[in-house]
């Protein structure tokens, strides 16, 4: 197991006054002013255990694997992929649905006698289910927002280019950029989003093996967007690179595989998974920062100045920036988790090695048991004034 340790001794020197790229600014604010309905979340997915033990709750699948879940991460990460999209009218999803559907099915023939024969599959919440036809694939009820990935090799990637493209042509248009970058060598596989799932910014999904294959995959886009400009959307999700010239288009260096589970107060625990989000992964490590903030070794009652109660104005806690030790404190754990995790705050599309500590690369230990009972007839002490104790440390 890789432990990623997260302690005093790794506070950054001159590289904390390092400039946070103006994106990731603005999700590490909207973290901080919605704190409190993100910790809430997070100790009920958990049980309500706070500090760590953990808000990671670990849950088993139908084959009996254990996974996490935090609802906490949930907001993080729901605020980070989605994008606010105007609509003079309102299209039903089941005609969007549909609509995709036809488009892909057109495309079908060509995607079909592609070389190698892509492997399709419905990305489920725990894995791939592979999907042997087309008419399988409009059988389902359960579409809405799923990805269907076409799997041309299972290697190892380093790149992801994120594709907007309009709901109204995303199957036609998806089909034909498959065919174009399908002879790419190093293009690993391809991912469309169903519609349904929400204003998303980032449709399509390319995984490239290394920057050349990328440089090469863009390319092909490139010459596709110059006849149908159209067909693309112009945003993109937070915190990838945008390419020049290019609407709609970006890209991602691929998350470590590893997942970040909290399990103590000092340092979370890096898991060999399979690929996972990019989006994900970084909204994992602010809520770790964030939780590291709420939670430190050594709790001050009034350094969060938290307020749970039901008539708080939600317009003053979201709009007035709280420029006391603890906000700056989460800003400055944001940077240190993102340097562990490899993630430079300045260009945080990067993924550089994952830093961990390889001495001190041992288990944590189980939390102590409960005090010894007092013996019977023993005297209680003598009370020497009252004082406040932090009721988690």
């Amino acid at each position: 197991m890789n432990l990623l340790l997260f302690r005093e001794e790794f506070l950054p020197g001159k590289d904390s006054e390092m400039t946070i790229h103006p994106e990731l600014t603005a999700l590490v604010n909207w973290t901080w002013a919605n704190k409190d309905t993100i910790m809430q979340h997070a100790q009920g997915s958990s049980g309500g255990r706070p500090k760590g033990l953990t808000h990671m709750r670990l849950e088993r699948d139908g084959e009996n694997q254990l996974y996490t879940h935090n609802r906490g991460i949930d907001m993080i990460y729901d605020h980070y992929a989605f994008t606010r999209k105007k609509r003079k009218v309102k299209v039903e999803e089941s005609k969007a649905i549909e609509n995709f559907l036809t488009q892909l099915e057109a495309r079908y023939s060509e995607i079909k006698r592609l070389a190698p024969a892509p492997t399709i599959a419905l990305q489920a919440a725990k894995g791939l289910d592979i999907i042997n036809s087309l008419a399988d694939l409009k059988a389902r009820s359960d579409l809405k927002g799923r990805f269907i990935h076409f799997i041309k090799e299972d290697r190892s990637v380093t790149d992801r280019i994120y594709v907007n493209l309009r709901n109204k042509h995303r199957g036609q248009a998806f089909g034909r950029i498959l065919k174009r970058i399908w002879d790419v060598e190093g293009m690993s596989s391809a991912k469309i989003e169903v519609p349904g799932g929400g204003p998303r910014a980032d449709a399509m999904v390319i995984y490239c093996r290394n920057e050349k294959t990328t440089e090469e995959v863009v390319g092909k886009i490139r010459g596709y967007q110059a006849k149908h400009p159209d067909f693309f959307g112009g945003s993109l999700p937070k915190l990838v690179k945008h390419f020049d010239g290019l609407k709609g288009v970006g890209y991602g260096k691929e998350p470590p595989r590893m997942l970040p589970i909290r399990t103590r107060s000092g340092r979370f625990l890096g898991k060999a998974t399979n690929q996972q989000s990019f989006g994900r992964y970084r909204a994992t490590l602010i809520f770790i920062a964030l939780e590291q903030t709420e939670f430190p070794q050594t709790v001050d009652p009034l350094r969060m100045r938290m307020n749970f109660s039901k008539h708080a104005d939600p317009v003053a806690a979201r709009t007035n920036r709280i420029n006391h030790s603890a906000r700056n404190e989460f800003e400055r754990n944001v940077k240190i988790v993102f340097e562990r995790a490899g993630i430079s705050v300045e260009d945080p599309y990067k993924q550089e090695e994952v830093k961990w500590d390889k001495e001190k690369d041992e288990p944590m230990g189980p939390p102590p048991g409960p005090p010894p009972a007092k013996p019977a007839g023993a005297a209680a002490p003598a009370k020497k004034g009252w004082s406040w104790k932090p009721r988690f440390l």
